[in-house]
């Protein structure tokens, strides 16, 4: 991702093919910004499913994922899922039911996970948000914390 910002063009004639064209930037007036990130996911999936006698259903699965946007001990999670279900259009009461054709109660539970926004979350980062002329030539850029490492994030 490339960020650039500048100001006091000669001209409008570059449009935005020369950034570099702008007064702004020399007077420390402008910015420009750029980053590179990058991110692994691997997910495995196992699910099993039941039916006795096309009445009575059972399934169960589990989800074992790994992100590196997470810290070193907490990279992988589990998320397993259960459901039990009822096809009450087979049952022998339903039979003189015209009007309905396929009828199933059906409850489950299961655990669900969602992945941190950034990279780098988990980590403490810093930022540069403004340069400070030195000595009249010569400009320095500034530090910041920007966010907070969170060793716990999962």
């Amino acid at each position: 991702m490339n960020y650039m910002r500048n100001r006091d063009f000669a001209s409008d004639q570059y449009t935005y093919h020369n950034m570099g064209a702008g007064a702004g930037l020399m007077r420390g007036e402008a910015d420009m910004y750029s980053a590179k990130s990058k991110s692994v996911l691997i997910g495995f999936f196992a699910r099993a499913n039941y039916n006795y006698q096309n009445r009575y259903l059972a399934s169960v699965s589990i989800r074992h994922e790994g992100s590196s946007k997470f810290r070193a001990n907490n990279k992988w999670g589990n998320f397993p899922a259960a459901s039990i279900g009822w096809n009450l259009s087979n049952e022998k009461f339903m039979e003189g039911i015209q009007a309905i054709s396929n009828l199933k109660l059906r409850a489950g539970f299961g655990v669900t996970g969602t992945i941190a926004g950034s990279e780098y979350a988990s980590l403490s980062r810093l930022t540069s948000n403004m340069n400070f002329l030195v000595d009249g030539n010569n400009w320095l850029t500034n530090l910041k914390p920007y966010e907070n490492a969170n060793p716990d994030l999962r």
